[in-house]
C-alpha cells in the first residue's frame, strides 16, 4: 500500500505513485498532504502540473475510488492539468469517465502522459 508525493519546482510538477490496495483512511490521508503540495504549487509563477503514476494500483474498492475520482474532479482548475497514468484500457476508459479534457488526461504510458504535460508547457 503506496501513494506517494514528489515534487520538481523547476517544471512546478507534482508526481504521485500509487500502488497496491488502499484503504479509505489512507486515501483521505495522501489526499489532505497532496493538497498541501498542490496549494503550495499554485504559489509560482506558472500554472501546476501533476502526474498520476497508478500503473502499479490494485483495483480499489467502490468507496475508494468513488472518493478518489472524486476528489481527482475537485481540486483541479484550469489552467491546471493532471494526467493519469493506469494499466489497462478498462481503466483508462473508467478513469476517464467525468474528467473534464480541459485539465484531465488518462493513458496507458508513461511515456504519452508526460508528452501531453510537456506539450502544454511550452
Amino acid at each position: 500500500m503506496e501513494l506517494s508525493v514528489s515534487v520538481d519546482k523547476h517544471k512546478n510538477r507534482l508526481t504521485v505513485v500509487g500502488r497496491g490496495l488502499w484503504s479509505l483512511k489512507y486515501v483521505t490521508d495522501h489526499f489532505r498532504e497532496f493538497e498541501a503540495a498542490l496549494f503550495k504549487a499554485r504559489s509560482a509563477q506558472r500554472a501546476s502540473t501533476t502526474l498520476v503514476d497508478l500503473r502499479e494500483a490494485a483495483v480499489q474498492s467502490p468507496e475508494v475510488a468513488a472518493y478518489v475520482h472524486g476528489k481527482i474532479v475537485e481540486i483541479y482548475c484550469p489552467p491546471e492539468r493532471a494526467v493519469l497514468v493506469v494499466n489497462s484500457q478498462l481503466v483508462k476508459m473508467q478513469m476517464g469517465r467525468g474528467l473534464d479534457p480541459a485539465t484531465h488526461a488518462v493513458f496507458l504510458t508513461l511515456e504519452e502522459a508526460e508528452g501531453w504535460l510537456n506539450s502544454l508547457e511550452r
